[in-house]
């Protein structure tokens, strides 16, 4: 169980609606280039960094429109980013009695400065770690990294399989894909909106590819009230023409970095 700190006035509207899980991206781009990989990763030739900036923005806007139980920091790889730290920092002065996990997969720990472990522990935010088959038992260093910083709120979970979820041909029965989904309501906070699931990042495989592959509507969220968009995301979330382009059946594939052809 994590202890989570608690400030004395909620700066959060009770009457917000809660959505269980928000998904932030700060990186569209990663060190470690996954086949399968549901962000789209492996088709980015170059690193996008979401600017500070407008990421305080758009989480305080954020902040007054919803609550939420649970907000994963990632990408692509977060730790590319070098305002890692200050993003983390903003994330919890915005949402300060939720869980929030910075998302790596882990192969730049060993570079990261004071600064960033101090942030760890001083706002409780815990490390989700992916474990791939890269590691091997060198993973165990790791593990000694987050002891000598005194990180005991971490979890470690397996990537040795990815799934499969692209269907090129577009000819998914849209129903049945979204009945079936894995990633529906992954809500995903990207360029100002609100994205239903991943597939949002289809755009870096079109833009790899030069294909027309649909992706989610997003939902502004400097338009939409914090109702609306529980609405149209959680209550009455439902299929659209994307869920062609997905696999009606996730199976699981090995993992593998990508290789280009």
């Amino acid at each position: 169980m994590l202890n989570f700190f608690r400030k004395k006035k909620n700066l959060i509207k009770k009457e917000n609606p809660v959505f269980p899980y928000i998904e932030i991206p700060i990186v569209a781009g990663c060190n470690l280039k996954c086949n399968n990989c549901s962000y789209f990763c492996n088709y980015i030739d170059e690193v996008i960094f979401v600017k500070l900036e407008e990421f305080k923005n758009d989480i305080r806007v954020l902040t007054n429109k919803i609550r939420t139980d649970c907000i994963r920091i990632l990408g692509g790889e977060p730790l590319l980013h070098p305002n890692i730290s200050e993003f983390l920092i903003e994330t919890r002065k915005a949402f300060p009695e939720t869980n929030i996990y910075l998302v790596t997969n882990g192969i730049l720990l060993p570079k990261m400065n004071k600064e960033f472990w101090q942030t760890l522990i001083d706002y409780n935010i815990a490390l989700d770690i992916s474990y791939y088959p890269i590691w091997g038992d060198n993973f165990k260093e790791i593990i000694n990294l987050l002891k000598e910083h005194k990180i005991i709120n971490y979890e470690v979970k397996d990537s040795t399989s990815f799934y499969d979820l692209i269907n090129i041909k577009g000819n998914s029965d849209i129903k049945k894909t979204y009945n079936n989904c894995v990633c529906k309501k992954w809500i995903n906070l990207w360029e100002h909106k609100l994205y239903p699931c991943t597939n949002a990042f289809r755009v870096f495989y079109n833009k790899k590819f030069n294909t027309k592959l649909d992706i989610p509507k997003g939902f502004d969220i400097y338009k939409e009230s914090g109702e609306n968009l529980y609405k149209k995301l959680i209550s009455e979330g439902k299929p659209s023409k994307a869920c062609r382009f997905c696999n009606i059946y996730c199976k699981q594939d090995k993992w593998s970095k990508y290789e280009e052809i």
